[in-house]
């Protein structure tokens, strides 16, 4: 188990470094009608109904927890392969604080690059950035992340991470919880320690790692004398929720939520008729400029009507999401179809939704 220090890290002092200019994202994807085809084909025929958090880089979870990216982000598995590049030559605990940097600046700026244009190639985009924030990192530039480790030295933080063979297994972070003078008026206040941060990486997990970085942030709350230690955990996550009541943790708060937006009052997701899936594939069509390969996946969808099932999204009357998966083996154009569908499986084909 390994302490990170907080002290001597590389910086960029001006938030247009974050993506400088040495390579744009339009040099990364110079054909974006033939990326689009090379994901259609590709990628989306990868991608599960369900996200499975153990079949990725924990650096790519980062990503997803801090709202770069979703999971059903069509590009994921390029973050995946990315990181696993760069962690070849690159620690853990650099790339993870060049992503916090990156991220934080780009949401800050609703996905907005130094120019102030939306940002179109996210991954592009990041590709570049990270590059550029390692290339400092290596030419000794100081204080890269003085906003970060500031906030940690200033709220009794600590990071920890677990290391076998100079292989990251899981990292931790927690603070000491602050209090305003408002807490005080109502409350108790006891000193409290929050867990801010727990992954393990996918390959690291069911061995104890996250047990071993529990117990050892644990121990260095009661160094400073905390009487309680709290975490959040996303509703959903039963995982997550069985993994802490083992460890002796309780649900003491819930928060309900609910969506009142307009945008989502008007959505609802429905089974595609043949009007719908043939208007779907004229906006297409006509948005990869009457492409010959986007009107022969018009009739292969169309012939095919009765062995595939698809289902849009639709924000009153715009179309703006659609899943395909073939549900019968009598599917007459999709190959390797051998063991991929029967009765209680079907295979997801295609994934898209509307910038």
């Amino acid at each position: 188990m390994r302490e990170e220090d907080n002290n001597n890290n590389p910086d960029m002092e001006n938030p247009h470094l974050d993506c400088p200019g040495v390579e744009t994202p339009t040099q990364i994807n110079t054909n974006k009608q033939n990326t689009n085809k090379q994901i259609d084909k590709d990628d989306k025929t990868k991608i599960s109904s369900f996200f499975i958090e153990e079949d990725h880089n924990i650096l790519t979870l980062e990503l997803i927890n801090n709202g770069y990216i979703k999971e059903t982000d069509t590009q994921i598995f390029y973050y995946d392969k990315l990181f696993d590049e760069l962690l070849k030559e690159n620690s853990y605990k650099d790339l993870i604080q060049i992503v916090h940097y990156i991220v934080s600046r780009v949401v800050k700026r609703n996905f907005k690059d130094e120019d102030d244009n939306i940002i179109e190639n996210k991954f592009g985009y990041f590709k570049n950035a990270i590059n550029a924030n390692i290339n400092k990192l290596n030419n000794e530039i100081d204080d890269l992340w003085k906003d970060d480790y500031d906030w940690l030295n200033d709220n009794l933080g600590k990071c920890y991470l677990a290391i076998d063979n100079s292989k990251v297994l899981g990292v931790i972070m927690g603070v000491l919880r602050s209090y305003d003078e408002y807490d005080y008026l109502d409350n108790k206040c006891p000193r409290c320690g929050v867990i801010t941060e727990l992954v393990v990486s996918k390959t690291a997990k069911g061995k104890g790692i996250g047990k071993l970085l529990i117990s050892k942030m644990e121990e260095y709350f009661k160094s400073i004398n905390c009487e309680y230690i709290t975490v959040d955990v996303f509703a959903y996550n039963a995982k997550g929720i069985k993994f802490y009541e083992k460890e002796g943790y309780h649900t003491r708060g819930l928060i309900d939520i609910k969506n009142i937006s307009k945008e989502h009052i008007n959505y609802k997701c429905l089974i595609a008729n043949k009007e719908m899936i043939i208007k779907k594939w004229d906006e297409e069509i006509k948005k990869h400029n009457n492409s010959e390969l986007w009107t022969n996946f018009k009739e292969q969808s169309l012939r095919n009507i009765n062995t595939r099932i698809v289902y849009m999204g639709l924000l009153g009357d715009e179309i703006i999401a659609e899943a395909t998966a073939v549900v019968s083996s009598d599917d007459l154009d999709m190959q390797n179809k051998e063991g991929l569908v029967d009765a209680k499986k079907a295979y997801l084909t295609a994934f898209r939704t509307n910038k």
